[in-house]
């Protein structure tokens, strides 16, 4: 009997308290290395002039975009829709609307350049076409409904936009300044609606999710997916 004991001891309890020591040993090399106490890296701030994608966070996580293509009624401008991947058509350049509209191009793009605070007003400039993400009291080519409203891409060379360019910034979480960590509303300053997403455009928009600006605070968040 005191033999399959000493065995027992041999081949289990010893080699057992081998692992033990060694998992002592292995936690305080990593203990060692890491420090439990130093802060989580912060999401950096997004300033003016970047170039951002934005992604509505309620309708199947599409990208505001805009191309050449125009309104058959309305306003006859440049459509804005949502379009399901990011694509240069998806970049925009946010822009300080409160700057000087003469030195809008050197504000907005000082170095270094700077972050963007909470209730800032903004322009967002189309990369590709150049013209502003625009709204005004024009009721949308498909989500007809009096407290909805047309959003179109405007402008022209020389021009450096009009008070319906102008978006008001709502952060909706604890932040002072935007990032790609916190969802954001976007409110045209002119008529107070947010910019949100409508039904289906037909053919003659692609089949593309409709962008309209809508007085109702239901489904109009937004997240920056991207900042260069």
């Amino acid at each position: 009997m005191s033999r399959s004991i000493l065995s027992v001891l041999c081949f289990i309890l010893v080699p057992g308290l081998c692992l033990v020591g060694l998992y002592n040993i292995q936690t305080a090399r990593f203990h060692s290395h890491v420090d439990f106490e130093a802060p989580w890296p912060e999401v950096s701030a997004i300033p003016f002039g970047s170039l951002v994608t934005l992604r509505h966070l309620s309708a199947s996580g599409n990208y505001l975009h805009s191309h050449s293509r125009v309104y058959p009624e309305g306003s006859r401008q440049q459509q804005v829709s949502l379009v399901p991947e990011r694509i240069a058509a998806t970049k925009w350049r946010v822009y300080n609307a409160s700057a000087n509209y003469s030195t809008r191009t050197r504000d907005a793009l000082q170095h270094p350049r700077l972050p963007i605070p909470d209730a800032s007003t903004l322009k967002l400039e189309h990369v590709v076409t150049g013209k502003h993400l625009h709204s005004h009291d024009i009721l949308p080519p498909v989500s007809k409904d009096k407290y909805l409203q047309e959003v179109s891409a405007y402008g022209f060379p020389g021009f450096v936009g009009d008070a319906n360019d102008s978006w008001d910034l709502e952060l909706t979480e604890d932040s002072a300044v935007l990032t790609m960590a916190s969802p954001v509303r976007l409110r045209h300053m002119l008529t107070g609606c947010f910019l949100s997403a409508g039904g289906t455009l037909p053919e003659w928009g692609l089949g593309l999710r409709e962008v309209i600006c809508t007085r109702g605070a239901v489904g109009d968040l937004w997240l920056i997916e991207e900042a260069l």
